[in-house]
């Protein structure tokens, strides 16, 4: 696990998936990540009437809601572009369909996607086995007309990806079945944020292109070696040893100087 932090200094735990990184805890950021704050709206007639971002805390009780669940965005502070943290961003409908075929597929994929147990999921929690990481929370949400609900029941995430002139693509866990569904709601509605790291380039060269931390090569794009077997992955992290990394470190110095 990695970890990311906001422009509010929290800081969230990641979990790499497949080819991707995604953070394993609800975003609750007060702040759009160019410091503008996003206001918390608490009224149910000032919530229904927004066209421009907003963010709350269940049943706007901070204390109880905001360590765990994090905090419900309207869809409209999504589309500012600028609430995921830098390197980072709320998932495509294509990403989160994706996410849930690497597990089997849309009925049956958010067992594995789940936080286990009940302590913040009611019972049963069908099928949760959290073999991702991926440590999903049923965060409720927040209606069009500013009424909350499903807290404990589902986990409802909003994508980036827009339906139309009026709503957007969300995707939810429930606590009584191990698939993910999809649809899509109003733009005003109160939703759970997870992010995504953004994609790392492919990098191509001779030899050994890489970051290099201690006595580990870290490589996050593809690496393409000419004249060798080439290394497709991504996110590999292969540890090297003392007398290679020493030999790459003067390759590295000699070419610098």
């Amino acid at each position: 696990m990695g970890t990311c932090t906001d422009i509010d200094g929290n800081v969230y735990n990641t979990v790499i998936i497949g080819t991707q990184e995604w953070t394993v805890e609800n975003f609750r950021c007060t702040k759009l990540n160019d410091g503008t704050e996003i206001p918390d709206v608490t009224g149910n007639s000032e919530w229904a009437a927004l066209s421009t971002p907003g963010r709350c805390w269940y049943n706007n009780d901070y204390a109880t809601y905001w360590a765990v669940y994090g905090a419900l965005y309207n869809w409209h502070t999504v589309n500012t572009g600028k609430l995921a943290i830098d390197g980072w961003h709320i998932p495509s409908h294509q990403e989160l369909l994706d996410l849930a075929d690497f597990f089997g597929g849309i009925s049956v994929g958010g067992g594995p996607l789940k936080e286990t147990g009940t302590t913040h999921w009611l019972y049963p929690n069908s099928g949760a086995t959290n073999s991702s990481g991926f440590t999903a929370l049923p965060g409720g949400g927040r209606s069009v007309a500013g009424a909350f609900s499903n807290i404990t029941k589902r986990c409802l995430l909003w994508t980036q990806t827009e339906y139309d002139a009026s709503s957007s693509y969300y995707h939810y866990l429930r606590y009584n079945g191990e698939d993910v569904d999809s649809d899509d709601d109003p733009k005003t509605c109160g939703y759970s944020i997870r992010l995504v790291r953004d994609a790392i380039p492919d990098i191509t060269g001779t030899g050994i292109i890489s970051a290099t931390i201690g006595g580990t090569l870290i490589l996050n794009g593809n690496l393409i070696c000419e004249g060798g077997i080439n290394l497709t992955s991504k996110g590999l992290i292969i540890p090297v040893p003392d007398e290679l990394m020493e030999s790459y470190n003067e390759r590295t110095e000699d070419e610098e100087e």
